[in-house]
């Protein structure tokens, strides 16, 4: 199995982000070996988040309501910009439904005025979880076959977050 890496930078905007379709759309047109696109969250979006939930930790409300204003707007340009015919509204809702998580983690952050590791592991895992659907729908509208996996769904790690190592076994 081949596994393809796309950093932050590589898909920090619908544009990058079907640049990247199309190089994996030219893999998979290679046939031969299967293949998993891993993918990171877009250039500058896991910072805004820790710095927002940080915010939210410090009740802080301007610098949260204008993150995820901003958040909200760049992955709904790159949305609107990446989906394949049809499939629009459905991903608008997909970066809607994980904003909104976003927005609830915050607001449980500014009412226990902590963020705790996990609550750090959970707000910072949401780029790549909007990048990974954002880049799924990119490469269906290649006319290649894909869907957005998470990582809580393939991978098991001890308690220890900020650190966690995956468990073998």
């Amino acid at each position: 199995m081949i596994v393809m890496k796309f950093g932050g930078t590589s898909v920090g905007d619908g544009e990058r982000i079907r640049r990247v379709a199309r190089i994996v759309k030219d893999r998979a047109s290679a046939g031969g070996q299967r293949f998993a696109v891993v993918v990171s969250a877009m250039e500058g979006v896991t910072d805004a988040l820790i710095k927002a939930a940080r915010a939210a930790a410090n009740h802080n409300s301007d610098i949260l309501h204008h993150t995820i204003a901003e958040l909200y707007k760049r992955h709904q340009e790159a949305a609107e910009a990446v989906s394949p015919a049809g499939e629009k509204e459905a991903l608008l809702g997909e970066v809607r439904t994980l904003i909104r998580e976003f927005e609830n983690l915050c607001t449980a952050i500014q009412v226990l005025g902590e963020l705790t590791p996990r609550g750090l592991d959970a707000v910072a895992s949401l780029g790549e979880r909007l990048s990974a659907r954002l880049l799924a729908a990119a490469i269906r509208a290649e006319g290649v076959p894909a869907r957005a996996i998470e990582a809580t769904g393939l991978v098991v790690t001890d308690d220890r977050h900020g650190a966690a190592s995956p468990l073998m076994d």
